[in-house]
């Protein structure tokens, strides 16, 4: 549904990405994955949400990076 690159430092911050459905998803069937690089890290994830704003939501009031 949603690609985001991002670049995350060393100090703890919040992170959006957006997008709209073209299909309706059952309850379990949509997830996230994300992808780290190959090297040596340690990364917080915090917790993730998904959200339905419903089909006439004005996308332009959510935050961004």
């Amino acid at each position: 549904i949603a690609t985001e690159t991002l670049e995350p430092g060393s100090e703890w911050k919040l992170y959006f990405t957006q997008a709209t459905a073209t299909r309706d998803y059952a309850p379990g069937e949509a997830a996230v994955n994300i992808q780290l690089a190959a090297a040596s890290q340690t990364i917080e994830l915090g917790p993730i949400f998904i959200l339905d704003m419903g089909p006439d939501f004005d996308r332009s009031t959510l935050p961004t990076n």
